[in-house]
C-alpha cells in the first residue's frame, strides 16, 4: 500500500472531517515518497479510505454539522479528482443529497459532482444528472459510441468525430516495434508550444508525423469542440482522449506534455514538459534510443 511510504500527518484525526480534508491537502502537495501521478493517486485513495471509512453512512451524514458535511463533500471531490472511482463518486452523491436536503448546496457543487460522474466514466449517471440540472451551467454531453469487441484489459481511447459532438471508444493498437505516445491537451499552452516547435523542425516533424500518437488525459470535462479545433489545426498530431488512465499502465504520469518513447511494448525513455527553449535535443536522444532516428543523424 502506498500509505506505507506516504503516511498521514500525525495531526490527522479521522473523527474530524476538517482535519481529514487538511490531511488530504497536505498529501496532495507533498513530494515525499511520491514520484508519479499513479503513486499520488494510490496514496490519496488509501488515505481517504482510512480517514473516512464510515463517514458517509446515512446516519453519520445526518448527524454531521453543515461545516462537516461541506468538508466531507470536498474530501470526496479532491480524492475523486485523482482516483476517478465510482465508489468515491457515490460518497460525493450522498453528501450532495444531504446538502440539497439542507438547502445549502451551491452551483459549484452541481458542477463538481457532474464532473465527477464524467471523470469516473459514469456516463449514464452524468446524462441523468444533466437532464435534471442543466440549468446549473453544465456542459452538454457528446454522443457516445463504442467499437465492437473491446476486451476488458484493452487500452482504449475516445476518437473525436471531426464534425459532430460524438466520441467513439475504440482499442488502441500499439506498434510492434517503436512509437511515441504524447500526453497533451488542447488547453495546455505547453502542449501548444510543443506541437508548434516539433512540426517547425523538419527532422522531428517528419518522425512525429509518422510515429507519434497524441493522447489527452482522462478528464472531468468533455469539450469536444476543443479537440475538433486542435485536430483541424494539427492534422499530423490529431489528439484522442484516454477513456480510463488505468487502462494505460505503461504511462505513469499524465501531466502535459509528456513524451513516452516505446519499443517492443516497453517505455525506453520519457521526456517531461516543454519549457520556452523546448526539448528538441532530448527528443532526438530518445528517438535514437528506440531506433526512430539514426545515431549519426545531425540536428537541423
Amino acid at each position: 500500500m502506498l500509505a506505507t511510504f506516504c503516511p498521514l500527518p500525525a495531526e490527522a484525526d479521522a473523527r474530524s472531517p476538517e482535519h481529514g480534508y487538511d490531511a488530504l491537502l497536505q498529501l496532495e502537495r507533498s513530494q515525499r515518497g511520491v514520484t508519479t501521478d499513479v503513486q499520488r493517486a494510490l496514496a490519496i485513495g488509501a488515505s481517504y479510505d482510512e480517514l473516512f471509512s464510515d463517514a458517509f453512512a446515512e446516519e453519520a451524514l445526518k448527524r454531521s454539522s453543515d461545516d462537516d458535511l461541506r468538508y466531507l463533500f470536498r474530501s470526496a471531490q479532491l480524492t475523486n479528482f485523482y482516483v476517478a472511482d465510482p465508489r468515491v463518486v457515490h460518497d460525493m452523491s450522498v453528501a450532495f443529497a444531504q446538502l440539497q436536503h439542507r438547502d445549502i448546496v451551491k452551483k459549484l457543487d452541481y458542477q463538481q459532482l457532474y464532473g465527477a460522474f464524467i471523470g469516473a466514466r459514469m456516463l449514464t449517471e452524468a446524462g441523468d444528472f444533466f437532464d435534471q440540472y442543466h440549468a446549473m451551467d453544465l456542459d452538454a454531453l457528446p454522443a457516445f459510441r463504442e467499437a465492437p469487441g473491446i476486451k476488458a484489459d484493452a487500452s482504449t481511447e475516445w476518437v473525436v468525430n471531426p464534425v459532430a459532438p460524438e466520441l467513439l471508444r475504440q482499442p488502441f493498437t500499439f506498434d510492434a516495434s517503436a512509437q511515441v505516445l504524447v500526453v497533451g491537451h488542447p488547453l495546455c499552452h505547453f502542449s501548444q508550444n510543443a506541437v508548434r516547435d516539433i512540426f517547425a523542425d523538419p527532422q522531428l516533424g517528419g518522425v512525429f508525423a509518422e510515429h507519434a500518437h497524441w493522447l489527452a488525459p482522462q478528464d472531468q470535462r468533455l469539450k469536444v469542440e476543443l479537440f475538433q479545433q486542435w485536430n483541424r489545426d494539427h492534422p499530423q498530431a490529431a489528439m484522442s482522449i484516454a477513456y480510463k488512465q488505468s487502462e494505460w499502465p505503461l504511462l505513469d504520469e499524465w501531466a502535459t506534455p509528456i513524451f513516452y518513447f516505446l519499443r517492443d511494448g516497453s517505455v525506453i525513455a520519457k521526456v517531461v514538459g516543454w519549457p520556452a527553449e523546448g526539448r528538441r535535443d532530448e527528443l532526438r536522444s530518445a528517438l535514437r534510443q528506440i531506433g526512430l532516428l539514426k545515431q549519426d543523424a545531425p540536428a537541423n
